[in-house]
């Protein structure tokens, strides 16, 4: 825990939120917010690990630096046997400070160990619940983006070989895509 601390009180502290997205002045944010919030979550949270794994979540990360801290967030908090847990699918850790500093140690890149320290003091109150919406949004997304990139490549390989048939059947189905997108958009409008 001295180790995280004294990481997050270094001078290029990074800072997480919408307010400020950047480690350093010179540098970028490193990957999307929702991933940044749910390797936060991994660190602040460990309960929602086994439904993490259980999820695949780690699949549809995009960011190299943050797949690699979740996986090493992964690696330190093994799964747990069936006594380990509250009976409805809930590890019990404890002890968390104890294993954010072995995930600091398992990190040999300061970059890592400063964003596993601002994630770790990032300021949510996480539920199992909360932390349940978010995973969910996240995949849905991951699982949309792939889906949307997997008929864009076949739609210009379709112009490639000019197969107009093949063209067209993929852009109905983009467009069935976009439609059912909206739909659901709706749907969740219409319940606020």
């Amino acid at each position: 825990m001295t180790k995280v601390r004294e990481t997050a009180r270094s001078g290029s502290r990074l800072k997480v939120g919408d307010e400020v997205d950047r480690i350093n002045k010179d540098r970028p944010a490193i990957g999307s917010r929702i991933e940044r919030q749910i390797l936060s979550m991994m660190l602040q949270y460990p309960v929602i690990l086994p439904q993490i794994r259980q999820m695949g979540v780690i699949a549809y990360f995009e960011d190299d630096v943050l797949r690699s801290v979740a996986k090493t967030v992964l690696e330190v908090y093994p799964p747990l046997e069936a006594d380990q847990s509250d009976g409805q699918g809930n590890s019990v850790q404890t002890e968390e400070a104890l294993r954010v500093a072995e995930v600091m140690d398992k990190v040999e890149d300061d970059q890592k160990r400063q964003l596993i320290a601002g994630l770790t003091n990032w300021d949510e109150a996480w539920t199992t619940d909360g932390c349940l919406r978010v995973i969910q949004r996240f995949v849905n997304l991951g699982q949309k983006r792939r889906a949307t990139q997997g008929i864009g490549e076949r739609i210009q390989a379709a112009i490639k070989t000019n197969d107009h048939k093949l063209l067209e059947k993929l852009l109905r189905e983009k467009q069935d895509m976009a439609i059912e997108s909206d739909k659901r958009k709706m749907t969740m409008l219409s319940k606020f």
